[in-house]
This record gives structure tokens, C-alpha cells and sequence, in this order.
């Protein structure tokens, strides 16, 4: 770890740099600013990847971009990309993106610790790995765009990379890109540097590049420095016409082949080959890294460890002689090593990293520091560090906070949102089933596995739910039973049901097709009695239930027209008697929101709100037209009553909030969300946490915390992604007592938030 400059940023949002990843004045540089940095708490050690250039509206955008992308890649098995985990806000005047902390060196970095080019078979692995990251990269469509030395982080357990995209950041497509900032030249492909996209050819060429660097130790060595058993396959991806370059995958098996396999070091016990290793993972056991990169490591570790403690470290490390014939004269500098021999006093500190946890694995070597002799100190730095860190602490400010627990679920994931039990308990409907869980520790506390559900389940609030299986089912919460069944409209039946509507005390409504007419039923389930039955309109997506006023809302197609209208009919909950039916114009894409007490019905319909009164035939209360955005309407998302306020965030993700008697805009306060693909997909409904003071919104790519009371974004949530989908599923939250349950994909997490 590198010390910090005069003039570098004092925060990254909430996070502390203690120290620069990258050395000053390196052969190489990096085209990004790289920081060692703690959160507020003193919880996370990350690594921060700041823009190097000065802020530039074009180039932060493209720098954004490609950060994102990166994100969205990072949870695909065997691409060996560091994560992104989070990302600076688009108004920051510098951007930036985190990475958890491991303790890493960029091969300049690891070149300088050895003293020039790396060993045979750390080259060789090297190689291995990169075509195989590659390889995997390539299969998604995407190239890495910025592949050198630089962008290869190594460490005990292999090379990861990290930069994607940086070649496009630089330079936009079409211009050429001569000069660019952490892009020297011999890394970069011809065709990408006449200003061509980057692709996945070019990423080959980048590899030759960086695995003649990693050989000679220096910029200039040519594939003559490298090892026999790499020089024709290496001249191969080096070759000026991309056509002739052997493609990731090709290149991984040839290399492969060639490889040699990594001895265990000397003082390692014997072990069992794993069975499962396969791939570039055979060559990258311990030992892959040469002693001196492993100790510069350790080195860093310990460095690390003592920024994340208060004061100064209770050690004075003593250079020594390395392992073996090296001598200390080539060591790197701030590297601490074990002499043979010597004898470790009582404060000798074994420095290790486990998950943020003492203890450190590096390549398979440890590392110690030799201290003086002194008086029996106070708490030594572990201790210390542990003592810091085990401590409970409230989550930093802009921070998400740390799931308190997670599940998988069955399946394809969940149906609908989480659904409230009682007080222990919710529950969460898959196909496969529905499953009640402890919401203090997620632990599973019973299974109903016969309703086969197709649809999400429309809760009571009181602990049971209306679920849409085979049949129509009341499902009690607390303990899985069902409560009731509605056997003769079982789907395929003579009379199957339709479309869930409401279930308030003792009646389940929903609606019934018989001879393509479609009817409302109601049933008391105590009984099994039928209540009442009213002829609709057309089929039905749902129900509004507002007092003992049913407002069923019209099927009106997977793709509707915005200017076509919706009818709404008006039932008795009671007796089922028709209050009004009203066709409203414009309405058929209408989503709607109903407030719990209340006869207002609120309407989100494209770029404008509207609230109609349900007592008074749908009379129109109030419309308020939104914005637009980056010269385009920006329609409305689901919208959301509570505490007499109507919120709705529309697709620029601008949250608004509006009056519900009045309809006058109280405030709108822009996310700070970037702009991405999903943008282009409907808007999600927000949701109120009033034991937080937030409103909650999920959608395909995070989960945004705002404050109920001005719209300030307090923080986002991000899980990884752990299969890639053209259409990946969009996250559902639901707020239960003081926790936002979020269902992503088949990962259920819990975030408490008080």
C-alpha cells in the first residue's frame, strides 16, 4: 500500500482512503486512481477505482457506463472480473466504483516486489487464467476493452481484472486513440487504436501483450523473454491482423497443454489433489506465486490492518533477508519477512486476512513481523482490530445495510411480493409452493406444498391469504393450513376461476369463466357458502377493495394502448351489487393504487396522476401532469398511498409525492440513479417503511432507500446476480414490522431497517 497524496479526495461517499493501490511514478499506470479504503465504521476495506482524468460530463459518462456493465457481468461464474459492488452517484463531480478488499498487487506492482519477470510457472498460470477470464467474458457478447498490466490484480488465490472497458472510457468508437492515459500503446490492439470497437480479438492481442511483460519484468521484452513452452502461442495472439489470432478458448486449451504444474513449497504439508480442479484452477494451487510477491503481500495486509485501527500500530517491523538465496538489497520495499532462525519475541504478530477476520493467505506463504522486547504491551493489533470490528455499530450513513439474513428459494423465485403473517412469520409463494419462514432468522418454519401456485397470493393483513393454486385456497399464515378451498372452480373444471379480487374477514372473492362470460363470486369460508355472484364486463386483472366498495379493474391485455379506455365497475363487497361501472378515457395502461382508509382510487397513466372518487361514480378529483425527461415523457410507475400522501417515482426514477386530497406536488426529488437499460422498463411501486422514515423501491437492478420526508436517497441495494439474463427478474420488496424483505431472483434477502 502506497501513501496517500496532498491532493487526493478525503472520501469516496462513505468510505475513508487510507492508502494508493498503485506506486507513484510506475511504468505503467493505471488509467483509473486506485484506493485502499475503510468504511465510516471501519466495517469494509475496499478497493475504490476513481476516474484518473479531470471530470468531464462525456467521459464520466462513458466511465459510468462501463462500470455498470462491469457490474452487471461481475456475478457470472469464472470471469475473474473484480466485483463492482457499489457506485458513486452521477452527480459526483468524480466518479467512481468499490470493490471489495483483498490484499492484491497489479503485476507492475508484483514485477517490482520480484525484482523483474515473473517465474516460469507463474507466468504460465498467469496465462491460463486470463484466456480462461477471457474466454468466459467473450461468451456473454462482451470484450474487456483495456486489458494491461495495470488492469491484472494478483493475489494468493489467482489474477482478477479489473478496469473492463477502459479503452472506451478513453476514447470514444471512431476516433483514433493514440496516447491515452493508462493505455500505453503496446497493449493496445491496431484496429482498437485506429479508433475500432472493442472487441474480442483485440482483447487476445492485449493478453499477449501483458504475458511478454510479465516474462521480461519490463515494457520492450517481446515474446523472446517468454518460456519456451508460451513464445508460438503467444506470437500467435500477437499477430496484426486479429483473423490470425487464436480465439480465448482456443488459446486456454493450448496453453493447458503446455503448462506445467505447480509444486508444493517445501514447508507446505502433502495434500490430496482436488478431483474437481479443472481448467486454469489446476495451476493456481499454492505456490503459483514466487515467495517474494506472496511476502509484498502479506506486507499490504498488515499495513491495511493497521489503517483500520485508531492510533498507530503497537509494532516496528524489522527488514530482514528473504527466504531462500535472495537477498533483502532486492526485496520490495516495505516487505517484512521471516528470518530463519529467528526467535519471534512475545509481541510477534502473525498478520493474516480470512474474510476480514486475522489470519492471511497468500500464495501459500505466510509472513510475520520480528518486534523488539519490550514490557507486556496492552492489546495487541489483532486484538485490537477484532474487538473494533466484532463490535456492533449502527450502518454508516449512505450505506445499505447488511442483510440480516438470506434464503433460496425454490423455483424460479417468488411470484409476488412477501406476504405478512403475524407477528414471527412471512411467507413466500413460488411455483413450487408456499413456504413460511421466522422473519428474525429466515429459517424455514413450515411448507405447504400442494396448491401449485400460478399467480401471487393477495394477503388479508391479518395473517391469512388468498392464493391462486389449482384452485382458489385461504391459506393461514402462521402455520401453512389451509383454510378453505373453492374445489368446483378448479382450473380445467367446468367453471375454473379467473383473477384473484380481495379477501377481507370471512369472504374470498375472485372471478369465475363459464362459457366466456365472465362473473364475480364471493364465498364465505367458514361455510363454504356461496354469498353472491354479478355479471362483469370483461375479464378482470384485479381488484381495488376501498371500504366495503369492490372496484374491479379491467383485463385490458398484455400490451395496451395508452389513449384506449378502461371500464370500471363498482361492486357492493357486501351483496355484490353493481354501485357504477365507468369507462375512463386513456385509462387502458393505466396502474393503479387504493389508500387503506379512504375512498380515493389514484391512477398513474403515462406521464400523468389522476384521482377519482369512488363514492361519486369515478368522479376525476384532480390530474397532475409529470415533467419530462431528457426531452422525452416519462411516464409513471405504480404509484403509492400513504400517510396522505400519493408516491410515484416515474422512469428518470424521479420520486415524486403528491397531495392526496389536493393533488398539489408537494416535492420530487431526483434518485441520483444512473441511467441504464432498465430504465426503459416500467417504473417500480414504492413502498412505505414508517418505522424508517423511507420510502423503499425495487426494480431489476437495485433496491433505492428514499427519506418519506423530502426524497433524499439515503442508500441502494445490490445483490450479484448470480445467473445473467436478457431479462433479468425484477426485485420485490416488502416492508414487515422493521424489515425490507427483498425477493431477487431465487435469493430472498432480509435488510432490517432500524
Amino acid at each position: 500500500m502506497q501513501p496517500l497524496r496532498a491532493d487526493d479526495p478525503q472520501h469516496f461517499g462513505p468510505y475513508r482512503p487510507v492508502g494508493r493501490l498503485d506506486a507513484e511514478g510506475s511504468e505503467i499506470p493505471a488509467p483509473q486512481v486506485r484506493f485502499i479504503a475503510h468504511s465510516t465504521g471501519g466495517e469494509r476495506t475496499v478497493v475504490i477505482f476513481a476516474d484518473a482524468s479531470e471530470p468531464a460530463p462525456d467521459r464520466a459518462l462513458r466511465f459510468r457506463a462501463a462500470a455498470e456493465q462491469a457490474q452487471r457481468l461481475g456475478g457470472i461464474p469464472g470471469l475473474r472480473m473484480a466485483p463492482v459492488t457499489e457506485l458513486a452517484a452521477p452527480g459526483e463531480p468524480r466518479q467512481w466504483w468499490a470493490s471489495p478488499y483483498a490484499p492484491v498487487h497489479p503485476l507492475p506492482a508484483a514485477v517490482a516486489a520480484q525484482g523483474g519477470g515473473l517465474p516460469e510457472l507463474t507466468v504460465c498460470a498467469l496465462a491460463a487464467a486470463l484466456a480462461e477470464a477471457l474466454g468466459g467474458l467473450h461468451a456473454t457478447g462482451n470484450a474487456f476493452g483495456g486489458l494491461t498490466p495495470a488492469a491484472v490484480l494478483l493475489s494468493g488465490e489467482g489474477p482478477v481484472l479489473a478496469g473492463f472497458g477502459a479503452v472506451g472510457v478513453g476514447g470514444p468508437d471512431g476516433a483514433p486513440r493514440t496516447e491515452l492515459a493508462g493505455l500505453p500503446a503496446e497493449f493496445l490492439p491496431p484496429e482498437q487504436a485506429a479508433g475500432g470497437r472493442p472487441r474480442p480479438l483485440g482483447d487476445i492481442y492485449a493478453l499477449g501483450a501483458v504475458l511478454c511483460y510479465a516474462a521480461a519484468g519490463r515494457l520492450g521484452g517481446g515474446p523472446a523473454a517468454l518460456p519456451d513452452r508460451l513464445r508460438a502461442p503467444v506470437e500467435r495472439c500477437l499477430r496484426t491482423d486479429p483473423a490470425e489470432r487464436p480465439t480465448a478458448e482456443a488459446l486456454l486449451s493450448e496453453l493447458l497443454r503446455a503448462a506445467p504444474r505447480p509444486q508444493s513449497p517445501a514447508h507446505a504439508p502433502a495434500t490430496v489433489a482436488d478431483p474437481g480442479s479443472f481448467g486454469a484452477a489446476g495451476l493456481l494451487a499454492p505456490g503459483w506465486l514466487p515467495r517474494r510477491v506472496s511476502a509484498s503481500l502479506a506486507g499490504q495486509a498488515m499495513a491495511v490492518l493497521a489503517a483500520g485501527v485508531d492510533g498507530v500500530p503497537d509494532f516496528t517491523p524489522v527488514p530482514v533477508a528473504g527466504p531462500g538465496p535472495e537477498t533483502a538489497s532486492r526485496a520490495a520495499a516495505g516487505t517484512v519477512v521471516a528470518t530463519a532462525g529467528a526467535k519471534p519475541s512475545r509481541r510477534a504478530l502473525i498478520a493474516g486476512l480470512a474474510g476480514g477476520t486475522a489470519g492471511l493467505v497468500a500464495g501459500g506463504a505466510g509472513a510475520w513481523a520480528v518486534t523488539k522486547e519490550d514490557p507486556p504491551p496492552g492489546p495487541t493489533l489483532a486484538e485490537r482490530l477484532a474487538e473494533k470490528t466484532s463490535a456492533r455499530k449502527k450502518t454508516p450513513p449512505g450505506m445499505a445495510p447488511a442483510p440480516r439474513w438470506h434464503q433460496s428459494m425454490a423455483g424460479s423465485g417468488a411470484l409476488g411480493p412477501v406476504l405478512p403473517g403475524d407477528d414471527r412469520t412471512v411467507a413466500v409463494v413460488t411455483r413450487a409452493g408456499v413456504t413460511g419462514l421466522d422473519a428474525r432468522t429466515g429459517e424455514e418454519a413450515w411448507r405447504s406444498d400442494g396448491l401449485r401456485p400460478r399467480a401471487a397470493a393477495l394477503p388479508d393483513g391479518r395473517g391469512r391469504a388468498l392464493v391462486a393454486g389449482a384452485e382458489p385456497a385461504v391459506l393461514d399464515l402462521s402455520d401453512g393450513k389451509v383454510a378453505w378451498r373453492a374445489a368446483k372452480h378448479r382450473r380445467g373444471g367446468s367453471a375454473p376461476y379467473g383473477t384473484l379480487l380481495a379477501l377481507r374477514g370471512s369472504s374470498a372473492c375472485f372471478t369465475v369463466e363459464d362459457g366466456g362470460k365472465h362473473t364475480a363470486v364471493a364465498y364465505d369460508i367458514e361455510s363454504g357458502r356461496e354469498l353472491w355472484r354479478t355479471p362483469l364486463p370483461g375479464p378482470a386483472a384485479g381488484a381495488r377493495l376501498l371500504g366495503d366498495v369492490l372496484v374491479v379493474l379491467p383485463d385490458t391485455g398484455t400490451k395496451p394502448a395508452a389513449k384506449e379506455p378502461a371500464t370500471l365497475t363498482a361492486l357492493g363487497f357486501g351483496d355484490g351489487t353493481q354501485m357504477w361501472s365507468e369507462e375512463l378515457a386513456g385509462m387502458a395502461a393505466a396502474h393503479w393504487a387504493d389508500s387503506s382508509s379512504g375512498r380515493t382510487l389514484v391512477a398513474a397513466a403515462g406521464s400523468r396522476l389522476r384521482a377519482y372518487d369512488t363514492d361519486a361514480d369515478a368522479e376525476r378529483l384532480w390530474e397532475l401532469a409529470g415533467k419530462k425527461w431528457l426531452e422525452e415523457d416519462a411516464p409513471f410507475g405504480p404509484p403509492c398511498i400513504a400517510g396522505g400522501l400519493v408516491y410515484a417515482l416515474n422512469r428518470g426514477r424521479v420520486l415524486h409525492a403528491v397531495g392526496l386530497r389536493s393533488g398539489r406536488l408537494e416535492w420530487k426529488q431526483p434518485s441520483a440513479v444512473s441511467v441504464t437499460e432498465d430504465m426503459q422498463v416500467t417504473p417500480p411501486r414504492p413502498v412505505l417503511a414508517r418505522s424508517a422514515g423511507a420510502v423503499l423501491a425495487a426494480d431489476r437492478s437495485q433496491v433505492l432507500a428514499f427519506e418519506a420526508d423530502g426524497g433524499k436517497l439515503m442508500w441502494r441495494f445490490t445483490d450479484t446476480v448470480r445467473r445473467p439474463s436478457k431479462k433479468p427478474p425484477r426485485r420485490l420488496v416488502t416492508v414487515v414490522s422493521d424489515l425490507a424483505l427483498v425477493s431477487s431472483g431465487r435469493r430472498l434477502y432480509a435488510l432490517p431497517l432500524t
